[in-house]
């Protein structure tokens, strides 16, 4: 009996099922570019990145917490669960996660990501400017883009959106 025997093809073929066919079927995560190409410029470690994307498995929905347990990510890793919870301790006070609020009743511990989110708009932010500049193609490398976030590493989210005509990379 072959794997098409047990599931059949889907009706809808997308450009993810097309690319991954049935391995995606039981479930992925998003995860942006911006995150893995800045990896470095974040000051996130394998491990750190690594116990990251195991808690935005666990990421279901805006609002709703991700409860991954430190044990199920430690054996997932083949490391020891102390590792991982140091890791999520570097990761919330690095103000890449914070800890939910327990509600009543809640035995796991939650983590939101929402802080990630808001870490990643500005290297979003300029390597969205950089490509919408098409004089300047080559200026898109992963170094360029970390200097233009450093300048505007404390610029709120409003302030960066307010001026869409602005281009990043006329500046340079």
């Amino acid at each position: 009996m072959s794997d098409t025997d047990l599931f059949p093809e889907p009706r809808n073929r997308g450009r993810l099922r097309d690319k991954w066919d049935y391995v995606i079927d039981p479930g992925f995560a998003a995860v942006p570019y911006v995150l893995l190409f800045h990896q470095h410029a974040l000051r996130l470690t394998s491990e750190h990145l690594n116990v990251l994307l195991n808690v935005l498995a666990h990421w279901h929905a805006n609002g709703r917490m991700a409860f991954p347990h430190s044990h199920t990510i430690a054996k997932r890793m083949g490391i020891s669960q102390r590792s991982v919870q140091r890791s999520l301790s570097w990761l919330i006070k690095n103000e890449f996660i914070t800890k939910a609020e327990r509600k009543a009743g809640e035995s796991p511990k939650g983590y939101d990501p929402k802080p990630l989110v808001e870490k990643l708009k500005p290297y979003a932010w300029a390597r969205m400017q950089l490509t919408l500049d098409n004089r300047h193609p080559e200026i898109l490398s992963d170094d360029v883009i970390a200097g233009l976030v450093y300048e505007q590493d404390r610029m709120s989210a409003q302030e960066m959106f307010a001026n869409p005509t602005r281009t990043t990379a006329d500046e340079l």
